[in-house]
């Protein structure tokens, strides 16, 4: 960007160009600083050094805090200013009425002047015709004439009064026109010196406080290199015997994992072999439980038969008891009959008792048979059943020890499978813990090979720049001189600035001076205007009164009131006409010409 434009620009973008060139000579100050190494600058040649940067360093916040006061100064001033230029507008507008007011009243007084001569050469010719009304009125006249030649005294009095005012406003103006040419040339050296401190040379850079700060640094950030050196190397031999022990240790690891693990599947082997024994056990146990089960039914369909059995033998004992007792009688009726027949009955008789008898014998007889032969037959399958029961209970209770021998096999192999479970999950947790310390081992190793391959690269980087660096420092010496120079020649800117600041301040003061002079002027001018208008307003008429009402009307349509006011600049006119120049967008004021939105409008009753 050009010098000149920038100027022209607003002192925003000024200021941001100086900062914008200030950070890139810092960023190259401290990129140079930063890289530097070594120095082999003499003590006196640094003492030198810093007494010039601290008096560098002095005299430009010196410069600045003048700079700053120049530029409030610069705002007060065109703050004064613009109340000067606002008040000499208003001085120009007052006089402008008063102007206006004076030429109307020299209209009327014209127009009385002629209605009055038409008036005195009636009078005169009724003074002829009668004698003292006609003396009477001529003596009004003449006072009137001399009220009026007072009158006309104060109006030249006015104009000579305005006149002077004329007079005084054009050199204030002239005065003005200075001050700004002395305005613009403040601006301009106070930007060649901003300028200067923005941009400055080399020599000055050296000796600032900056440059002394980071001379300060390069020689503790050096002397750190030095200590950490050694360090490094030690650093780095540990590292390789790390590198060697981790190795070790891997191997270590993997080694002591491969043997847990194939202990693990050996014992993971005769766990499940233990199993499948163990499930074949319960299989088998499964099968004599069922067998049991059956035999027991088995069991208990033969005890009911047994007991049906006995049953039937009672009955049939029973039967036999009976069959004993109706024998027994029979033999007692057998014993009675054969008394009898040896005493009292026939041979006929007895023989059919006999044969009777006989019957019967061989009828019981039969039946004893039969009924021998059923109980013997009865007997044996009960003895061959209770021998049976007998051997199964035998074979029940040995199934049963068996049963309780299997129960025990099959809870012992249970807990052995528990603890191998446990046992199992132990080793699995092992190990997981021993591939976890494995990748945190591997991560550990890739953090110290970044951090070494980084370490190597700064040292790789650090060296050829400490080289340069070197001779840079030489270069810089011989730069030291002509910044000396040039502090010089920036405290004699100084010294002609100060100047100026004396001079600006004498010629601020007599500005003051001249602005309460000329508010005195300007306020006994407003009295003066306020007596005319009170001695005007007594001899008013009609015509002042359509003056007035001209006055209260639009200035733009002339025709409507004046009933809303811009705030801005305080000048009246009718709303519609304002409301035409917002929605034609010719938002400036028709007198003045002076911007105004929308807000600015404020309503007015007169």
């Amino acid at each position: 960007m050009n010098l000149s434009s920038l100027l022209l620009e607003s002192d925003t973008n000024f200021s941001a160009h100086l900062h914008e060139k200030k950070s890139r000579i810092m960023n190259i100050v401290g990129s140079i600083f930063n890289h530097i190494k070594t120095s082999n600058i003499e003590e006196g040649e640094m003492e030198r050094m810093k007494n010039y940067a601290a008096k560098l360093s002095s005299e430009l916040t010196i410069a600045r805090s003048y700079i700053e006061q120049l530029k409030i100064e610069r705002e007060n001033s065109e703050k004064k200013l613009e109340d000067m230029i606002y008040e000499i507008v208003l001085l120009e507008k007052q006089i402008d009425r008063e102007r206006n007011y004076r030429e109307t009243k020299e209209k009327m007084n014209k127009k009385r002047i002629k209605e009055e001569e038409n008036e005195e050469d009636k009078e005169i010719k009724k003074e002829e015709m009668g004698g003292k009304k006609g003396m009477e009125e001529n003596i009004s006249k003449e006072e009137e004439e001399e009220e009026k030649e007072e009158e006309e005294k104060k109006k030249k009095d006015n104009e000579i009064r305005i006149k002077e005012m004329e007079v005084i406003n054009e050199k204030r103006l002239l005065e003005i026109n200075k001050l700004n040419q002395e305005k613009k040339e403040l601006r301009e050296e106070l930007m060649e010196i901003q300028l200067k401190l923005k941009n400055p040379t080399e020599e000055e850079i050296v000796n600032s406080e900056v440059y002394y700060n980071l001379r300060n640094k390069y020689e503790l950030c050096a002397a750190k290199i030095k200590e950490i050196e050694p360090g490094y190397e030690r650093i780095n031999k540990e590292i390789e015997k790390l590198r060697s022990e981790r190795i070790e240790f891997k191997e270590e690891i993997l080694n002591e994992q491969e043997k847990v693990i194939n202990d693990m599947k050996e014992q993971l082997s005769k766990v499940e072999q233990d199993l499948a024994r163990v499930r074949t056990v319960r299989d088998e146990l499964l099968s004599q439980l069922n067998v049991k089960k059956a035999t027991e039914l088995e069991n208990s369909t033969v005890k009911k038969e047994l007991m049906e059995l006995l049953e039937t033998r009672n009955t049939r004992i029973s039967a036999l008891e009976e069959q004993v007792e109706r024998l027994n009688k029979q033999m007692e009726e057998k014993y009675e009959i054969e008394k009898d027949i040896k005493s009292e009955k026939s041979k006929e008789e007895l023989l059919k008792q006999n044969e009777r008898l006989e019957k019967q014998n061989k009828s019981l007889s039969s039946e004893l048979l039969t009924l021998e032969h059923a109980f013997n037959k009865a007997h044996h399958q009960s003895s061959l059943k209770i021998n049976e029961i007998i051997a199964k209970e035998d074979k029940f209770y040995r199934l049963n020890a068996d049963k309780a021998k299997a129960d025990q096999k099959y809870f012992d192999a249970m807990k052995a499978k528990d603890k191998l479970t446990i046992e199992n999950k132990t080793l699995k947790q092992q190990n997981s813990k021993a591939g976890d310390i494995i990748i945190k081992l591997q991560e550990a190793e890739k953090i110290t090979m970044q951090k070494l391959i980084i370490l190597e690269k700064q040292i790789a980087i650090l060296r050829p720049a400490n080289e340069s660096l070197i001779s840079k420092v030489h270069e810089l010496q011989l730069k030291i001189e002509e910044k000396d120079h040039n502090i010089k020649k920036i405290g004699q800117q100084i010294s002609m600035l100060k100047q100026r600041l004396i001079e600006q301040e004498n010629i601020t003061s007599t500005e003051t001076n001249s602005k309460r002079i000329a508010e005195e002027k300007v306020e006994k001018l407003k009295i003066q205007i306020q007596r005319n208008k009170n001695q005007n307003t007594v001899n008013g008429d009609i015509d002042e009164l359509k003056i007035y009402k001209s006055m209260a009307k639009c200035s733009v349509c002339e025709t409507k009131w004046k009933n809303t006011a811009i705030s801005l600049c305080g000048h009246i006119f009718c709303k519609e006409c304002i409301n035409k120049r917002i929605e034609t967008r010719q938002r400036r004021c028709p007198s003045c010409n002076r911007g105004f939105g929308i807000g600015d409008i404020l309503q007015v009753h007169l």
